[in-house]
């Protein structure tokens, strides 16, 4: 299997929150990134990881109009939008 890099981008209550790594696919890239997101240093309560999880994973990502290799999913986190951008990063 081929590993890709992957940059993502949490936007989140005013925070702007950074993550690159290599994984397989792009789920397998969202998948790694959000069961490593330490909710706590984001601001976030840890009660509402279990939550977040869930909804980052059943969530499809969605290819930006007029782009190429690069996405985005949205969810809910403390009421609050968090927009989540995948972009397949050329190494």
């Amino acid at each position: 299997m081929v590993n890709n890099l992957y940059t993502i981008i949490l936007n989140w209550d005013d925070g702007t929150f950074v993550w690159q790594g290599t994984a397989g696919s792009i789920n397998d890239a969202i998948k790694i990134w959000s069961d490593g997101l330490d909710l706590n240093s984001i601001g976030s309560s840890l009660s509402k990881r279990e939550k977040f999880l869930f909804d980052v994973h059943n969530e499809s990502p969605v290819l930006l109009q007029g782009m190429k290799n690069v996405w985005c999913i949205s969810v809910e986190l403390e009421g609050k939008l968090a927009l989540v951008n995948i972009i397949l990063t050329i190494q």
